[in-house]
């Protein structure tokens, strides 16, 4: 007779195939950056430079022609009437200072 407080006994297992699977994928290499990112960025902040040097400092390159001036300076002023400019009076001279008080 068994024992009602014992669990009953696992039935027999059966032999399965088992595959095993094995990856030997080395781990990627380091990511290692040439400083392609950074050269571009410089690169266009030389180009940047250059253009507004070029802008500043071009020599007058694009300003036009004195073919294509046409300005008239005449300008016609009225008549003004002959004043006599009044005449500097002489500044008075500088009053005395005064006497020290008696203490």
């Amino acid at each position: 007779m068994t024992d009602p407080n014992m669990p009953p006994a696992p039935p027999p297992e059966e032999p399965r195939a088992q595959t095993t699977v094995h990856n030997h994928n080395p781990p990627p290499p380091p990511k290692k950056s040439g400083g392609a990112g950074l050269a571009f960025i410089i690169g266009g902040l030389v180009v940047l430079v250059a253009i507004i040097a070029w802008v500043l400092w071009s020599g007058g390159a694009m300003t036009p022609t004195p073919q294509d001036r046409d300005v008239d300076i005449n300008v016609q002023l009225p008549e003004l009437p002959n004043v006599e400019p009044p005449a500097n009076p002489v500044p008075a001279p500088p009053a005395p200072e005064p006497a020290p008080s008696p203490d």
